[in-house]
């Protein structure tokens, strides 16, 4: 003989007696929950419905999580114009140096080279070609020690040993590394505005909500905190 069913609604009332196909029909319909009492014949006791084997898979099946989403990346915090320019500072410091000691086989040239270029630009007709050759003899080698120094730092590491110092890093708009190319445009365009704008490129960054300096903005770069 088939067993009968009751159940405890959610009004606290006693419903049936009802056959299983009855008491499916109602966990279809919403009526009977996991935990709803339901009560069988045979048994004659109180089990919640999700108890019952023969009922566990009428019950509504529980709603999946919700999708667990990345949490968002912290945004950059950029570095503003005196952490920049005390990193500056640093690095300009170690490039002299470096000058200094590559150059030191031929340091007596280069004073000797100074001191003509003075003693030019005193005289009464200077001879300006002159003065400038030897300006430029000394430059050449001034001006490359100080693009590899920033180029090969910035490229292979992020940063210069200045900016290491005070706790920043160069990387593009996207937080990605800024690699060769960037870090060569970056160079270039710094020197630039360094020696042809007057180093008006580089106070932008004190006055622009970006704080990014004109070889930021051509390069796609800008300075950040380290994290």
């Amino acid at each position: 003989m088939a067993a009968d069913y009751k159940i405890i609604g959610g009004d606290g009332r006693e419903y049936g007696p009802a056959t299983l196909e009855e008491i499916r029909q109602w966990c279809v319909d919403g009526r009977v929950a996991p935990g709803t009492p339901v009560w069988r014949s045979d048994e004659e006791r109180w089990v919640t419905a999700a108890a019952r084997d023969e009922l566990k898979w009428d019950l509504p099946q529980p709603a999946p999580p919700p999708p667990v989403m990345p949490p968002e990346p912290a945004p950059f915090r950029r570095a503003g114009f005196l952490p920049r320019f005390a990193a500056f500072l640093f690095d300009w410091v170690i490039v002299l140096c470096l000058i200094n000691f590559i150059t030191l086989p031929w340091s007596k040239d280069r004073l000797e080279t100074n001191q003509r270029i003075l003693s030019e630009l005193k005289a009464d007709k200077p001879d300006l070609r002159q003065a400038f050759r030897d300006l430029g003899s000394l430059l050449a080698v001034d001006l490359s020690v100080n693009f590899t120094y920033f180029v090969a730092f910035n490229a292979l590491r992020g940063a210069t040993p200045g900016k290491r110092m005070f706790g920043l890093k160069i990387v593009r708009t996207d937080g990605g590394d800024i690699g060769l190319r960037k870090a060569l445009v970056r160079q270039l365009m710094s020197g630039l505005s360094l020696y042809c704008l007057l180093g008006f490129g580089h106070l932008l960054v004190a006055f622009t909500p970006e704080r990014r300096a004109v070889h930021d903005l051509v390069a796609g770069t800008q300075v950040i905190h380290r994290s």
